[in-house]
């Protein structure tokens, strides 16, 4: 199931951030560069004028993606600092694949001002 992410999904989150970073190729940041708090960071920037969405197997988080608007008024109608997360036991199932879906459905939808997601 897919659903959009919320404050109470970060200590899940930063465990899959923590779990996928420590195989070759799962993220950019290797697992000691991965904090709570960074995670609470990005996922309060996605919540407050980006997107976010988990993907979960029964209560277990095994996937997310996010992104955020970059700041400046010249860059509104983009999203960025995208991430895509998937529990090395659930990739190459389509998780990610689902995930982008959603993420651009929803922006195409609901976020009208966005013509650039990067």
């Amino acid at each position: 199931m897919i659903r959009p992410a919320s404050y109470d999904d970060a200590e899940a989150i930063f465990d899959l951030h923590v779990r996928t970073s420590s195989i070759s190729g799962g993220l950019a940041r290797a697992p000691d560069e991965i904090t709570l708090a960074q995670v609470e960071l990005f996922l309060e920037r996605a919540l407050n004028g980006g997107a976010a969405f988990v993907a979960l197997d029964g209560a277990r988080l095994i996937g997310e993606v996010h992104c955020a608007p970059i700041g400046p008024r010249a860059f509104a109608h983009m999203l960025s600092d995208l991430t895509v997360a998937v529990d090395p036991d659930y990739q190459a199932k389509g998780i990610g694949a689902s995930l982008f879906a959603e993420l651009i459905a929803h922006v195409t939808v609901k976020m009208l001002h966005i013509s650039r997601i990067e």
